[in-house]
């Protein structure tokens, strides 16, 4: 009973292990195709997107796999370009903010 208890344990945490090492394989595939989207104008990347789900619309079962991974790649490329568009914008504010000084009344 304990032997198999033991080894039902081994087994489920060698079973997560490779899950887990699967997920981040994809993951990492996923963040290498998005880094290579990522110098892309936003107009090209949501062309790239549509092109790219209407390939997987088409597509046969066996390309699927990794036509998913570029449309999920390409997915987060969008993001990295929106989220850097915003960070610049937010950097540079279109009208100049007037500089007010202020001072110490005394009491």
């Amino acid at each position: 009973m304990l032997l198999t208890d033991l080894l039902n344990l081994l087994l489920t945490q060698r079973q997560k292990e490779n899950l887990r090492i699967k997920r981040e394989r994809h993951f990492n595939n996923v963040l290498l195709i998005a880094n290579e989207f990522s110098a892309e104008t936003p107009k090209a990347i949501d062309e790239k997107i549509t092109k790219a789900e209407i390939q997987l619309q088409k597509a046969p079962f066996w390309r699927r796999k990794e036509l998913k991974v570029l449309t999920e790649a390409l997915y987060h490329a969008q993001k990295l370009i929106n989220r850097r568009h915003q960070l610049i914008q937010n950097r540079e504010p279109h009208s100049p903010v007037p500089f007010v000084l202020l001072r110490k009344e005394a009491a």
